[in-house]
């Protein structure tokens, strides 16, 4: 083994395409030991299959698409009410900055999420607030692109830190557009049933 160049290990004879998705990052708050393990024990996963002679696509697949986004949207506006996002009527270009820091983001979303347990009109608003993201009210998704441009680059460069890289940095909200399609597909194949 030691002095082959591949320490004896045989390369597949059919080298497949593989994608693995691994980290699961929520843009909304920071990294926890969680992710940090799956992040090395995927990153593991695809040296070695990458070794072994197959052509491997690593995917973080970020949780971007949910009531985390509303509530973070929802503490924004009880915070900066005045801030244009929130004015629906408003039909020029937002700011190219964020109205807040990660260091602000990493504060937000906990907060906000405290809230939501304790308060039922809160979570209402936030679930509200989600609703108008996902359906593409313009303020909502500029905030939300904010919050995935903020929260992306401190994802990075933390993945950077411990040597993890991603080949695809894709999530939830890539798929919304075509979530119902596939659902009709799987009723109609009658793979699933309401």
């Amino acid at each position: 083994m030691y002095k082959d160049e591949e320490m004896g290990y045989e390369k597949a004879v059919n080298p497949k395409t593989i994608v693995i998705d691994y980290g699961g990052a929520n843009v909304a708050k920071p990294l926890h030991i969680g992710h940090l393990r799956s992040a090395i024990i995927g990153e593991s996963i695809k040296r070695i299959v990458r070794y072994a002679g197959h052509e491997i696509i690593g995917d973080i697949h970020l949780g971007d698409w949910g009531l985390q986004m509303g509530l973070i949207i929802t503490e924004l506006q009880e915070r900066q009410p005045d801030l244009v996002y929130f004015d629906e009527s408003y039909e020029g270009e937002y700011p190219a900055e964020a109205p807040f820091t990660i260091s602000e983001l990493e504060e937000i979303y906990p907060t906000a999420s405290g809230k939501s347990k304790e308060d039922a009109a809160y979570k209402e608003k936030a679930m509200e607030a989600t609703f108008k993201l996902q359906s593409g009210v313009r303020g909502h998704r500029a905030l939300w692109q904010h919050i995935m441009n903020v929260s992306v680059a401190d994802l990075k460069k933390n993945y950077a830190n411990l040597n993890v890289d991603f080949d695809l940095w894709k999530g939830e909200s890539d798929v919304h557009d075509i979530i119902p399609g596939m659902v009709k597909y799987m009723k109609d194949g009658g793979y699933a049933h309401e």
